[in-house]
């Protein structure tokens, strides 16, 4: 099951990759110091580049197919669209 659990471990990230998106989106319309958009706007579009990469890339394919391999269970649709 380490394959499953490194799927847990990969929402979880990309849990918490959202959440610092948002905070920093809602810092940006409420008291981002002016000047500071250039360097937010960098740090958001790294932040959703990550989340994507996460969401998408053939690493989460693989993960999804070892772990159906590892507990005998089809993962649900919405895991096998990368919408875990």
């Amino acid at each position: 099951m380490q394959a499953y659990h490194q799927l847990e471990a990969r929402k979880k990230r990309v849990g918490a990759l959202n959440n610092a998106m948002g905070i920093l989106q809602w810092d940006q319309q409420t008291m981002m110091p002016d000047g500071a958009a250039p360097g937010r706007a960098s740090v958001l579009a790294e932040l959703s580049v990550m989340v994507h990469e996460m969401e998408t890339g053939s690493a989460l394919s693989d993960l999804i197919e070892q772990a159906e391999s590892e507990t005998g269970h089809r993962a649900s649709p919405l895991q096998r669209r990368g919408r875990w």
